[in-house]
Order: C-alpha cells, then sequence, then structure tokens
C-alpha cells in the first residue's frame, strides 16, 4: 500500500472532519437515504421514491448552505423528530478503519488538532457519546456555532478569528471536495481526502486533491521528517 508522504515538520495544526473522515459515513446514508424516507413513506402512504423525491427535491440548491446542516430545518421539514430518529439507530455510529489508531497519534503529538465539521451540536454530542471522540480532540467546531457551512469563505474567516491558525502549516482531512475547495482558496496548504468515507460503499475515485484508503498510509506522525512506513 502506498504511503502518503506527509511533511509533519511543515504542519503545526491539524483540522479534522468528522462524518465520512473519523466516523463512518454508512450511518448517515442509511439514515438520510433509507430510512427516513422509510418513515415518511409508511406514514404518507407514498412510495419510498415519492418520499425521496418529497424530502429531497425543494432543497437541490439548499446543499452548500447551512440549514441543510441543520437538524431543526429538516425536523421542521419533515414534520418529524430527526434526532429521535437519530438515536434509534445510533448503534451503526462507529469509527472508519483506523482512524481512532490515528487519532491516538494526534493526540500524543504536539500538533494542535480541532474537529471542523457541519453537523448539528446535537448529532455532534451524540456520536462524542457513542465513540469518545472528544476524548481525542480537545476543540469541536460546528459551522453551525459561525452560521456558515464549510463550503463557504465566511467559516474559514470565522474560524481563522476564533481560533487562530497559519493556512500555509495547517492540514485538513475531509472527505468532501466542496470543502476541500473552499479550503483551497482560503490558503490551507495541506489538503487531503479520503477515498471510502462509507465503508459499505466502493471506493472514490478522481479527486483533484491527494486522497487515501486507510489511515495507516498516514502513520506514523512525525515532526522530524516525512511520514515513514514502520
Amino acid at each position: 500500500m502506498c504511503v502518503l508522504m506527509i511533511h509533519w515538520p511543515g504542519i503545526d495544526t491539524v483540522l479534522l472532519d468528522m462524518d465520512g473522515t473519523l466516523l463512518d459515513l454508512h450511518y448517515d446514508t442509511h439514515m438520510w437515504m433509507h430510512i427516513l424516507p422509510q418513515r415518511i413513506a409508511a406514514r404518507d402512504q407514498i412510495s419510498t421514491e415519492h418520499a425521496k423525491i418529497q424530502l429531497f427535491k425543494p432543497f437541490e440548491n439548499k446543499a452548500r448552505t447551512i440549514e441543510y446542516y441543520c437538524m431543526d430545518f429538516w425536523s421542521q421539514h419533515t414534520k418529524m423528530d430527526i434526532m429521535d430518529l437519530h438515536r434509534e439507530f445510533a448503534d451503526l455510529i462507529r469509527f472508519l478503519p483506523g482512524a481512532e489508531e490515528f487519532l491516538h497519534h494526534l493526540r500524543a503529538s504536539p500538533l494542535t488538532v480541532r474537529l471542523v465539521t457541519n453537523a448539528h451540536r446535537d448529532n455532534l454530542e451524540l456520536k462524542n457519546g457513542l465513540t469518545g471522540l472528544a476524548d481525542y480532540i480537545e476543540e469541536q467546531i460546528s459551522s453551525l456555532d459561525f452560521r456558515e457551512p464549510k463550503e463557504s469563505q465566511q467559516f474559514w474567516k470565522a474560524l481563522m478569528t476564533s481560533h487562530p491558525f497559519d493556512p500555509k502549516r495547517t492540514l485538513l482531512i475531509d472527505d468532501n471536495e466542496d470543502v476541500l475547495d473552499a479550503a483551497a482558496n482560503y490558503g490551507i496548504a495541506h489538503l487531503l481526502s479520503v477515498k471510502r468515507p462509507d465503508s459499505r460503499a466502493p471506493e472514490k475515485h478522481g479527486s483533484k486533491y491527494p486522497a487515501f484508503s486507510e489511515y495507516t498510509q498516514l502513520l506514523p506522525i512525525s515532526r522530524s521528517g516525512n511520514a515513514q512506513r514502520t
């Protein structure tokens, strides 16, 4: 397996996405693409495919807006308690393979490590409680705190104001290409994508950013040289 040669001495800050980067996106995919449409279909006595159209069609132009990531917004739209539904299937929440080991290495390093997510705070709290994610990352930042999604330049400006960092010495790992584009436009120098954000889905290919299949490709973390295979 190819090891990504990350120049760790050139990095002071690591910014990590949550869903599809540290945590398996299968949980969210299953919730939004299967469970929720099925519940709407059963309630409204329509087909599941019709329920999906009813659920997502009105919001095709909101995919990169803060409303798209707000649980309260979706609860109002669906007339369902979305967080209750998430709690019902919370046993599907888990780390991606190797992500927890990677966090162990980051925790032991002198690097500043922050979680930056579009997830609602209630969703973040649920996942913290089940995975212990907060034990590895002291600072957890939701874009909803700034009322701007990570796809927006305003998010990165607000993050800089509240949690200053040097973009040239910062690594962002995210499975969302639009977020990586926004970070690149802001000037973040080190960007990594995830080939398999959903463990039950095939690998993604064609990213314009360096991408990894397994977290072992990023280890070990060293401030005295590039990542080397152990």
